[in-house]
């Protein structure tokens, strides 16, 4: 057999997969896959059976299998995915599973159970189990026991498409992605805004209705209070966030050039320090810290005038900075520097406010819809190495990073969702008895 021969073989299979989802159950589909992968001995259509056969005995078999099962794994994900039936991926994930740690059924099946054993061991295989992560949503307060970070992943949807950044983005898997995305932050923001409407103090079935709707993340109550508040309300004086960032935009148009774009930023954010409990934190180290990011930022355009692209760039550094992943080498010892520096700000300042200060940058990208958009983008795509690199530690040694992955979900919610941060305002308005 030839590569191409095996090419053609592995496009059969595919096209047969295909063919199979119009006119298959999402349940029928997975009976299939299981005949013809799992059990692999008998098979309607013996001519695919012999097709898998051939694979499995060509010379390109130990480096190509993993990559044509992949391909077949995801032509039903996909296609599930599309009909909303997600819960197809854990069934299939346990099929599999279940598959690899049993002995082949008989000596004709044995060279497909082997190659099976491989692909579980695969990097391909980690990343279908992420999937189901993903899909297999476990809401905060579940009984289900979550020990590590890696898995809260469902909880989190602005992480996915990051997460999953590897995702088989053939046959529209990256939009179905999206879909469950957006879904997702949907559910999310109707059981924020339900629970937060029970929570009234002048609600009279506040005690009835609170206790039948699931408090939609891990943060206490006081603690879900405040963020929504903090991220609605005003929070420096009479200002809320929004006012602040559009008082400021104003501000830049009468600059000169960058670089004073880039200071005024620097005075615009660390004003948000002299509204804590600590207003000398950043005196120490932290406002140093920040200016010289700035000052680095863009510098071969400090004398060019402000316009909204160059301001989208200094933001996108000060994101980089502040959610470094603290990967630390010889060669990149700053990453690991400026993660610290994340962290000590959260210790001391708290998560609430930390996510408020990484909003305030955001909401300087917002005259453009897509500098907001490129921006809040950006803001993801960072917290998801944060969290990549931490999933396999005990979610209990990191609340911080828990409590800032709730906060922007929360903040996101509220100053980019369905409803005005207003109306939030207004229903946290009074606080807990």
């Amino acid at each position: 057999m030839t590569y191409r021969d095996l090419e053609s073989d592995a496009e059969c299979l595919y096209v047969h997969l295909l063919a199979l989802r119009e006119t298959s159950s999402a349940e029928g589909l997975l009976y299939r896959f299981k005949a013809l992968f799992i059990d692999g001995d008998r098979y309607p259509e013996p001519e695919i059976l012999l097709t898998l056969r051939r694979i499995l005995t060509s010379s390109w078999v130990e480096q190509e299998f993993n990559n044509i099962f992949n391909r077949c794994c995801y032509i039903l994900i996909n296609y599930w995915w599309l009909r909303r039936c997600w819960w197809m991926t854990s069934d299939l994930v346990r099929l599999i599973d279940t598959a690899a740690a049993e002995p082949a059924p008989s000596e004709g099946t044995a060279a497909l159970r082997n190659q099976l054993k491989r692909f579980v061991q695969s990097e391909k295989y980690s990343l279908l189990k992420a999937c189901e992560r993903v899909v297999n949503f476990i809401p905060p307060g579940s009984t289900t026991e979550v020990e590590i970070i890696g898995g809260l992943i469902s909880q989190y949807p602005f992480l996915y498409p990051y997460y999953l950044q590897e995702w088989d983005s053939g046959d529209s898997g990256q939009q179905m992605l999206k879909i469950l995305q957006h879904t997702r932050e949907q559910e999310f923001e109707a059981s924020l805004f339900n629970y937060i409407k029970s929570s009234r103090r002048e609600n009279p079935r506040h005690s009835n209705e609170l206790a039948s709707i699931q408090k939609p993340t891990s943060l206490s109550p006081e603690k879900l209070h405040s963020a929504i508040w903090r991220f609605s309300g005003k929070v420096e004086g009479a200002y809320t966030y929004q006012d602040i960032a559009k008082q400021t935009l104003m501000g830049f148009k009468q600059l000169p050039n960058h670089r004073a774009v880039k200071h005024s930023i620097g005075n615009y954010l660390v004003r948000s320090i002299h509204h804590t409990a600590q207003p000398s934190y950043g005196d120490h180290k932290f406002n140093y810290w920040l200016g010289k990011q700035l000052e680095n930022s863009c510098f071969e355009r400090d004398s060019s005038k402000p316009n909204h692209r160059l301001l989208l760039h200094s933001c996108r550094d000060l994101i980089d900075a502040l959610l470094a992943p603290p990967s630390y080498s010889f060669e990149n010892h700053t990453s690991f520097e400026n993660h610290t520096m994340f962290v000590d700000l959260v210790s001391n300042l708290e998560a609430t406010f930390t996510v408020g200060f990484l909003l305030k940058i955001v909401l300087l990208c917002q005259t453009s819809v897509e500098n907001l958009r490129a921006i809040r983008e950006h803001v993801a795509a960072q917290f998801a190495k944060l969290f990549r690199h931490y999933e396999s530690y005990s979610k209990e040694n990191l609340k911080w990073l828990v409590e800032c992955l709730d906060n922007w979900l929360i903040a996101s919610t509220v100053q980019f969702g369905r409803w005005n941060h207003s109306v939030w305002a207004s229903l946290v308005s009074n606080p807990f008895r």
